[in-house]
């Protein structure tokens, strides 16, 4: 069965960076780059530095930072709509309700090459909160697109009992031909390339799924796990 995919191409240049973006460099959450579990073994951990004048100096450089990479991101969203379980293969009585949106995001292939090639530490580490920082914005913005407004969830595969990571195949195959002609692909061990996309399902409805690694919800939940 075909389903009728779109697209949306956002202008990175157009995200304002707020306090959402300084959250992420406040994680204390060990991740790996929006790899799965148990798969990208090169796990690191970052925390707030105890020091409140060098943490403030990180934020300044990390805003100054988010504005020369929205030079090189062209993010880009993927979705669908989904009626019944019938359309996709996944277990039955996961959903709630009907329709659901699978979704694919990423930063773009220009962003991540340009990311690889950074060769200071510090800068990496920033590129990557900025990845995940825009990924997580345009999710929002996707969920904007469809029109469930604020009463939405995501569930990330990978970050629930319920839907392992092995779904994000699931998602993949719904939209394989446009994700390829996008330049993202995803590997036998569910990693996308590039490295800064992520699948998932929006939900319509007020609860949460929670991170695995954090009882504190957050606006970048599942994605640092």
């Amino acid at each position: 069965m075909y389903l009728p995919i779109q697209k949306i191409t956002f202008d990175a240049t157009a995200f304002n960076a707020d306090h959402t973006l300084v959250t992420l460099l406040k994680a204390t959450s060990t991740y790996n780059e929006l790899s799965p579990k148990k798969i990208f073994p090169d796990k690191q951990h970052y925390s707030t530095p105890i020091d409140s004048k060098r943490n403030s100096i990180l934020k300044e450089k990390l805003l100054k930072f988010f504005s020369l990479a929205q030079k090189h991101i062209y993010p880009l969203a993927l979705f669908t709509t989904i009626q019944t379980n019938n359309e996709i293969d996944i277990p039955k009585n996961i959903f709630p309700r009907f329709p659901v949106y699978p979704f694919i995001v990423t930063a773009g292939i220009q962003f991540e090459t340009w990311r690889t090639r950074l060769e200071i530490l510090t800068h990496q580490y920033f590129a990557s909160i900025t990845g995940m920082w825009i990924c997580n914005t345009c999710v929002q913005k996707v969920a904007h697109t469809i029109g469930v407004g604020d009463s939405y969830y995501v569930i990330y595969p990978g970050s629930c009992n319920d839907i392992p990571v092995e779904y994000t195949h699931s998602i993949y195959s719904l939209m394989r031909k446009e994700a390829m002609q996008c330049h993202i692909t995803l590997n036998d061990e569910y990693m996308f390339t590039p490295l800064h996309t992520v699948a998932g399902f929006i939900v319509e409805g007020k609860s949460m799924t929670q991170c695995q690694t954090c009882t504190i919800p957050c606006p970048f939940q599942n994605l640092l796990t």
